[in-house]
């Protein structure tokens, strides 16, 4: 009940480093999904033949959340809702992914409010419990979607994470995570940045690795380095832009809040740094695009 977002908004600029960031005004508001009962969730979109996706968590009039989606011929929208949900979705934190075969896939997931403990296999469970700490942590999900990018191809699949020491990752690991999840390809292995869920309390980002879209994976760890990189720069994972023009350049770009002041909550963009296959994201107070030319 901590967030009331009933809409979204597309800003644009020309310019990531100094040009003007315009607002194109309300994409999507809750009044216009006709299945709506309250509270959207953070969201992704991808394009697909000259058509923009939006892909929403919405609560039903169930207090549920599902997966919507929302279509536009413009990325600022606006966006026209389908009649329902995703058939068989749940959970927040959207991040569609396009592979190099043409193929798109939803990644998501979030404990407590994001409600991924009440569900086991894919199915409602009646007495909804988070795991012991001595047991495997939930995980977040992956699943294909449809040619027509308006359902799942299939049934969503957990995304397993494994330790150094080659096991699952357990619930108690500070290291485990299932939320805010991103993900890119690099020398045709696949990462994911995501993050663990501890409320407004910063948590340390992690990083896995897979040679295949659907894992397994393997964490090899922190990306962030320098000032309170142990908590994410007091921020969390929410997105990753390659940078038009140069090769391995990539843009990380994380939700900082203000629990107190949740409207003045703003966004850290960092330097995401490729070299030798390793991956780091270094704090800067200020920087430039030149830094990806050193």
């Amino acid at each position: 009940d901590h967030f009331d977002i009933n809409d979204y908004h597309v800003l644009s600029t020309d310019d990531v480093m100094q040009g003007e960031i315009v607002d194109h005004g309300v994409a999507l508001k809750v009044s216009d999904i006709p299945w709506a009962g309250r509270q959207l969730w953070d969201c992704d979109i991808a394009c697909k033949d000259g058509k923009y996706y939006l892909y929403f968590p919405l609560k039903d009039r169930n207090d549920i959340f599902r997966m919507g989606v929302a279509i536009s011929d413009k990325p600022e929208g606006p966006f026209i809702p389908q009649p329902d949900p995703i058939r068989g979705s749940y959970s927040i934190d959207a991040a569609v992914f396009r592979d190099d075969d043409g193929s798109y896939y939803m990644y998501f997931g979030g404990i407590w409010g994001g409600q991924l403990q009440r569900y086991r296999d894919n199915k409602a469970i009646e007495s909804p419990c988070l795991p012991a700490d001595n047991e495997p942590a939930l995980p977040s999900r992956v699943v294909k979607l449809s040619d027509n990018m308006l359902e799942f191809a299939e049934e969503p699949r957990p995304v397993i994470v494994l330790g150094e020491d080659g096991k699952p990752l357990f619930a108690g690991d500070p290291h485990r995570f299932f939320e805010a999840s991103w993900m890119h390809k690099y020398n045709g292995k696949y990462y994911m940045l995501s993050s663990g869920c501890t409320g407004w309390d910063p948590n340390v980002a992690e990083i896995a690795v897979a040679d295949s879209i659907m894992g397994t994976w393997k964490t090899i760890g922190n990306p962030c380095t320098g000032p309170d990189a142990d908590k994410t720069f007091y921020a969390q994972s929410t997105y990753v832009q390659p940078v038009i023009g140069k090769k391995d350049a990539y843009i990380a770009m994380f939700d900082r809040w203000k629990k107190k002041d949740l409207e003045d909550s703003r966004y850290v963009w960092l330097p995401v740094l490729v070299k030798d296959g390793k991956i780091t994201i270094p704090w800067h107070e200020k920087w430039t695009l030149s830094i990806f030319d050193k």
